[in-house]
């Protein structure tokens, strides 16, 4: 795990070779809480590429990096890790190829040298790296399936830049701060700002599963892979498909814990924590786990349940309260990201992983099942892809005029949500469920001039577009890739690797793993839904699937979600005035600021889920304020 960075000037007339040598190095610096352990730079005529890093694997000074092929022609820079590492080691030394270390950074390298982008569909891991080949003059580089190590980038006068954090691309004076304000209000939107787009107009983000080769052409991306949802188990493989669940679970689970450095895992007491602490018992003893919380009746039972599963498998437990204090780091916070968070569960993630950094450099996180097993309300697409085909009959039976009896009542209900539902599009149904509250608030404390702006913009056609893309028959399985690929990029990964890797810790999700993934796409929705009693739940095949490892209390307790019982609508209305930074908000010109303290004082003791809506526009002040001056561009 590390930090990457570096300077590609193709026009060879952008920045003299000295200064751009300087400049890759004063970025790897605001890099180094991601690579405490070395850092060095790479420098020829053109190019600079810089590494910070964290040693997972093969701690040796062999592992370093920038790191050269052994043919000399290639320079990689790596941040990541690839679960399959020794597999694929063993392979290319059957072909003939040595190794000077053990680390996956050199086993990476020489796949690329010997597959070129081809490599990529051989790699199980997280990654971001660049390759800078010195003949040809050309820059490759790529993100994980899943976008779970970030990579921004960006390109000026035939001036190739790239970083793992936005604020290192910032110390490049060429950088314009001016704010993209389509980035921003997609941000109010989605929670998080989607790539390509950044809080800056001169930054972008390369989208997960994407490539990106840069040379004296320019830009060419390439998406190189996609979930399909492809259904491979028939009506009587139920048994057959929670046992693949577990083997595969448990295989990416083994591979994960291969590490040269302390491994644990966060613990909540949920369904999708505990199978991963359960596989993880497997390979590993007494291993450290971590929870949040804070203290009150809603919390007991997921408490008691985290302290069931940590005793069944020998866990030493911690558990850390939250306080309201987190908010007074809120500088700090933004600092972490670049740009402004759209949930306060994110201050969490920030305090736990800084507790866990302490005991252990890499943890296993649940991150993607409820995405991958239909958590949240999947139910509900589930439920309407059932009824689409009784639609047309429906419409033929019941008709649009006319008198019905009681007992037909129920049915024209139905008819009509379906028609609706029809009329619309069922590719805008997951769209309005999800925009609705973004969409409310921008109308009520947007100014005239923002309303204007983003009209242009919608959020919507994002959504849409994603659904497209998606290309399957069922609303369920469009929602999953939507959810996947734009509404929880943020709450997936972006999040979990900022404020991890602020405390140098590594975070790793079985879940998203590659496999694990496909896996789960080939399952069908109807066994991902279910009820228990009178009680409707998601991820019902994993909840079975973990039958014999976990107990009752982690298989069907009550979701609360990660931070779920902190009161942050309480802790922002008391606080706001102690945080929040009017002048900068108002500095902006995206909001009526009168608005929002109104939202906060009154709104917010009615509608605590308000909190995070209101904590972005916290975090849109504080960053303003940040990186931007009393002369910085403003949106009127």
């Amino acid at each position: 795990m590390c930090g990457i960075c570096g300077i590609v000037d193709f026009s060879g007339r952008t920045i003299d070779p000295v200064e751009r040598d300087l400049l890759t190095r004063r970025m790897l610096k605001r890099l180094h809480h991601r690579g405490p352990d070395h850092s060095d730079v790479y420098s020829d005529s053109i190019a600079s590429i810089g590494v910070a890093r964290l040693s997972v694997l093969d701690r040796s000074v062999a592992g370093n990096q920038p790191m050269r092929s052994s043919s000399g022609r290639y320079v990689q820079a790596f941040n990541g890790e690839i679960y399959n590492c020794n597999a694929l080691r063993t392979s290319m030394e059957n072909r003939g190829a040595t190794f000077a270390s053990h680390s996956d950074t050199e086993v990476l390298l020489s796949l690329f040298e010997a597959y070129g982008e081809a490599c990529l569909n051989d790699l199980r891991g997280m990654f971001a790296f660049a390759v800078w080949d010195r003949e040809s003059r050309s820059l490759f580089l790529a993100r994980d399936r899943a976008g779970e190590k970030p990579l921004v980038y960006s390109y000026h006068n035939g001036c190739f830049a790239f970083a793992s954090e936005i604020g290192a691309l910032l110390e490049l004076p060429w950088i314009s701060r001016e704010p993209d304000w389509v980035g921003i209000h997609h941000g109010i939107h989605f929670i998080h700002i989607p790539a390509p787009h950044s809080a800056f107009k001169d930054i972008s983000k390369l989208p997960p599963a994407t490539s990106l080769t840069v040379n004296d052409n320019g830009l060419a991306f390439n998406r190189y892979w996609k979930l399909r949802f492809d259904q491979k188990y028939g009506p009587d493989d139920k048994d057959k498909c929670c046992r693949d669940i577990i083997e595969e679970l448990d295989e990416i689970t083994s591979l994960m814990s291969h590490c040269d450095v302390p491994v644990g895992t966060f613990l909540s007491g949920g369904l999708d924590s505990s199978s991963v602490t359960a596989s993880l018992a497997n390979v590993l003893s007494g291993f450290p786990t971590f929870r949040i919380s804070h203290p009150g009746p809603e919390d007991e039972k997921e408490s008691a349940a985290a302290a069931e599963v940590a005793s069944r498998y020998g866990t030493k437990h911690n558990n850390l309260s939250m306080r309201p204090d987190i908010l007074h780091n809120i500088r700090d916070f933004v600092a972490t990201h670049g740009e402004p968070t759209g949930t306060m569960v994110a201050l969490d993630y920030y305090r736990l992983a800084n507790m866990a950094s302490k005991q252990v450099t890499v943890i296993l996180s649940g991150n993607g099942a409820d995405e991958m097993f239909g958590g949240y309300d999947l139910n509900v697409m589930e439920e309407i892809d059932r009824s689409r085909v009784h639609w047309a009959a429906l419409r033929e039976i019941l008709g649009d005029q006319g008198t019905h009896s009681s007992s037909q009542s129920g049915l024209m209900d139905f008819a009509s949500r379906m028609r609706e539902i029809d009329a619309r599009g069922p590719q805008l149904l997951y769209a309005d469920r999800y925009l609705t509250r973004g969409r409310s608030f921008a109308s009520s404390a947007y100014t005239p001039q923002m309303t204007e702006l983003t009209s242009r913009h919608n959020p919507e056609q994002l959504m849409v577009d994603r659904y497209i893309e998606a290309d399957t028959g069922l609303l369920f399985n469009a929602t999953v890739y939507q959810m996947l690929n734009l509404t929880c990029q943020y709450s997936l990964v972006d999040h979990s690797d900022a404020c991890a890797m602020a405390s140098s810790l590594e975070v790793r999700s079985p879940f998203l793993d590659v496999r694990m993934m496909e896996l789960a796409a080939s399952i069908p929705p109807a066994w991902k839904v279910g009820q228990r009693g009178n009680e409707q739940f998601g991820k019902m095949i994993l909840r079975e699937a973990m039958a014999k490892r976990l107990p009752d209390s982690a298989r069907f307790g009550v979701k609360l979600g990660f931070g779920g019982t902190v009161p942050y609508g309480d802790w922002l209305r008391n606080e706001w005035d102690n945080v929040i930074d009017r002048d900068a908000l108002a500095a902006t010109g995206m909001f009526d600021v009168q608005k929002i303290d109104q939202m906060v004082q009154h709104d917010l003791r009615e509608q605590p889920k308000l909190a995070h809506m209101l904590f972005n526009i916290l975090t849109i002040g504080t960053w303003y304020s940040m990186y931007n001056n009393s002369t910085a561009p403003r949106l009127i």
